[in-house]
């Protein structure tokens, strides 16, 4: 899955920033790939220093896409609201918490390129561009 490298790039940043981003956020994300529905990402920024793992548990939003739209999404490839329009995206649970994410995951972008900068990147860095699924998320959720 190509989304797993997105969510490694999710992981470092919070390894960064979580405690910081914990304070603000008081949320938990999951996000489900369609193909690996199985499997969800959890990404926990409400309890400790934050996580991001991989398995099932209980969410304040949840975001479900098809792989491919993930990645098309984070690479800036697909809008998300046209994604969120044609279904491509779905939402789920509370809509406050989620409008009310931008800045949260803002600040999260800022540690992911934080510690880029610090050559704690994965290997694969590279092919991904800056935490651009939070932005279009985001977007997605507040038009």
């Amino acid at each position: 899955m190509e989304s797993t490298a997105i969510f490694e790039k999710m992981k470092l940043a919070v390894s960064v920033a979580g405690a910081d981003i914990v304070k603000k956020a008081k949320a938990v994300i999951k996000f489900v790939i369609k193909e690996d529905a199985e499997n969800p990402w959890i990404l926990d920024l409400k309890t400790g220093n934050g996580k991001v793992e991989q398995g099932d548990g209980k969410a304040d939003v949840t975001f479900t896409m098809a792989d491919a739209d993930f990645v098309a999404m984070s690479e800036g490839k697909l809008d998300g609201q046209s994604a969120f329009m044609s279904g491509k995206l779905k939402l789920k649970g509370n809509m406050a918490i989620a409008m009310r994410l931008s800045s949260v995951l803002s600040a999260l972008q800022e540690a992911g390129e934080m510690a880029f900068a610090r050559n704690a990147a994965p290997a694969n860095a590279d092919k991904l561009e800056s935490t651009a699924i939070f932005k279009v998320m985001v977007s997605s959720v507040e038009a």
